[in-house]
């Protein structure tokens, strides 16, 4: 299925969620290009595939129906959700360089392992630098 979308509204949810054009569109692109939102704004891509919608309603953190103009609010209430709702979220801001690591990963899958690797030799280390809960770790803590 093909899907018409607002640039407008990708323009507001870029804001709300704090990334540029082309570390939102590396996140959300199956292929990981850094072009999809601005193909999308010069009219270029007139509609997107459903997987490349799921990329960019996951990324900009909003429904497709709010990106398509069906629907105003980026998220609509879910009743059926049994999961219980944050009360506040803490914002993590990456940078372009380690938002294209990240999409370099989900890209490439099966390399995954060989991405981490190398990042580990160029910090000169064998050992995780980050704990389970994403903070850095000290070279002297194990």
């Amino acid at each position: 299925m093909q899907y018409k979308i607002d640039p407008a509204r990708i323009a507001q949810r870029l804001k709300a969620v704090g990334l540029s054009r082309a570390a939102a569109s590396r996140l959300a692109s199956p292929t990981g290009s850094a072009d999809l939102i601005r193909d999308i704004e010069r009219g270029k891509s007139g509609q997107i595939r459903g997987e490349t919608a799921a990329g960019l309603t996951e990324v900009l953190e909003c429904d497709l129906e709010y990106l398509t103009g069906e629907q105003d609010m980026p998220r609509r209430p879910r009743a059926e959700d049994p999961r219980p709702q944050p009360t506040a979220a803490a914002t993590v801001h990456l940078s372009d360089a380690e938002l294209e690591i990240i999409a370099l990963m989900r890209a490439h899958p099966g390399k995954a392992a060989s991405i981490l690797s190398v990042a580990r030799t160029l910090a000169q280390t064998d050992e995780p630098s980050v704990d389970s809960r994403g903070r850095l770790r000290s070279r002297n803590a194990g």
